[in-house]
């Protein structure tokens, strides 16, 4: 594996094996470009197939909740609506 950078350049025999898989990664290290070859699987049946399944931490948007509490609250204020309607019949006032 070779990297060639503005001004540096690193090169590292690299071995791969087959079922295995691999990430290489180039840094700036204190005396130049470096290559890490780190070995991310051995022996695995079949390579993974696309990335890591991180999500957006607490950011993601969340499903939507039970619509049970609205419901609650909508059939409370009809409720109240009915019950103040016969008050207000009852004490002979009309509604404006």
């Amino acid at each position: 594996m070779s990297a060639i950078g503005s001004s540096a350049q690193a090169s590292l025999p690299v071995k791969l094996v087959g079922n295995t898989v691999h990430t290489e990664v180039v840094v700036d290290g204190s005396s130049g470009l470096e290559i890490v070859n780190l070995t991310d699987a051995v022996g695995m049946g079949q390579p993974p197939t696309g990335g890591a399944a991180t999500g957006f931490g607490g950011t993601a948007p969340h499903g939507p909740g039970s619509p049970l509490p609205w419901l609650a609250l909508i059939g409370a204020g009809a409720v109240a609506m009915v019950a103040g309607g016969r008050w207000l019949r009852r004490k002979g006032l009309r509604a404006v």
